[in-house]
C-alpha cells in the first residue's frame, strides 16, 4: 500500500502545478487589461469620447481641441499596448 501512495504523490508535483496556474492567470488578466487599454487608445485616436464635448452638439464626438491632443497620445498608447499583445 505505500508503494502505491509514493507513486501516486510522485506524478503530480501540486506546487509547481499550483505556482504555472498563478502564473498563467496573471498573463492572461494582463493581456485582458493592456488589450482593452489599447481599445482606448483607439477611441481616443479616431476622436470619440472626448473630455471637451459639448452636450449642445447632441455629443457628436471629434469637436473641439481636445481630440486633436488626444490623437498622438491616442495612436502612441494604442501600439504600445496592442504591440505588448503581441
Amino acid at each position: 500500500m505505500s508503494a502505491q501512495t509514493s507513486l501516486s504523490a510522485s506524478l503530480i508535483d501540486w506546487t509547481s502545478l499550483g505556482k504555472v496556474a498563478g502564473v498563467s492567470f496573471v498573463f492572461g488578466v494582463a493581456i485582458v487589461v493592456l488589450f482593452s487599454v489599447g481599445i482606448i487608445g483607439v477611441s481616443w485616436l479616431r476622436g470619440h469620447d472626448a473630455p471637451d464635448t459639448d452636450p449642445d452638439q447632441n455629443d457628436v464626438p471629434g469637436s473641439g481641441s481636445a481630440v486633436a491632443a488626444n490623437q498622438p497620445l491616442g495612436a502612441t498608447l494604442a501600439v504600445v499596448c496592442f504591440g505588448l499583445c503581441a
